[in-house]
């Protein structure tokens, strides 16, 4: 079992123009302290059966584990530059470096298994494309070790009022996910439906996953299905720092 406990916090400044007009660069860390923790004696291994279908608890391992609850510290960073060009039309590019300290998280004292680094890369914006429509393309690439996947896409958004303190938007969206498979190669893992709407402050969004990969006559061609409940809480932009859309 892992159990994980972190800290992030995050400085934003903006970089040039005015209030809603303007770019901004954020920087971010995170800190974190992870338990690993097995119990050894729930363990089975090949030398303790006698290849006739017997099994005995008593007989030696041959293997040597000597930590079976131990700490490691976390590390990760990232930057984000967005730039924001007026209420309907942004744009952001950004990365992060997780696990930097690549932390060792062998069961052995002898033995090595560090914590492969995590790079992530993501872009996006939001483009309208006219007093009722607009355009919500995003990108996130990530690579942790021998694993690679790419996320993209696009929604389409239809803004059904645009008052300020009572907004309202539909989102209708279609993507793909890529990812590196270690016998196939580089193969269209999925594809995905997402929809969302936006009130206010307030977004609930809804997405499905469709199996397109080989593994689909394994899951029985099912889906993954989410939903996300989110609350943005934007300061005044007087404070020279325009909240973003995401």
């Amino acid at each position: 079992a892992t159990l994980t406990g972190k800290l992030s916090m995050a400085y934003s400044k903006r970089m040039g123009g005015g209030r809603t007009d303007a770019n901004y660069l954020v920087v971010g860390a995170e800190a974190g302290v992870a338990q690993r923790s097995i119990d050894f004696l729930n363990l089975r291994w090949g030398t303790q059966h006698d290849g006739r279908g017997g099994y005995d608890p008593n007989l030696p391992t041959m293997e040597n584990f000597d930590r079976d609850n131990f700490l490691f510290a976390d590390l990760a960073a990232g930057l984000l530059w967005f730039m924001v060009f007026d209420e309907d039309n942004s744009l952001y590019f950004g990365g992060s470096f997780h696990h930097l300290n690549r932390a060792n998280q062998s069961f052995s004292s002898d033995g090595v298994d560090d914590l492969y680094s995590r790079f992530t890369f993501h872009a996006g914006g939001e483009f309208l494309a006219g007093n009722k429509f607009g355009l919500v393309p995003g990108v996130i690439v990530m690579s942790q070790g021998p694993s690679f996947q790419v996320n993209a896409g696009t929604s389409f958004k239809f803004l059904l009022n645009k008052s300020k303190f009572n907004y309202q938007a539909f989102q209708l969206g279609l993507w793909t996910r890529i990812s590196n498979k270690i016998e196939s190669g580089v193969l269209t893992d999925a594809a995905i439906l997402s929809t969302r709407f936006d009130y206010d402050s307030f977004s609930i969004g809804f997405s499905y996953d469709i199996n397109v990969s080989p593994l689909r006559p394994a899951s029985n061609a099912n889906g993954g299905f989410e939903f996300a409940l989110t609350y943005k809480i934007c300061g005044p932009v007087r404070r020279g720092v325009y909240c973003p859309n995401f």
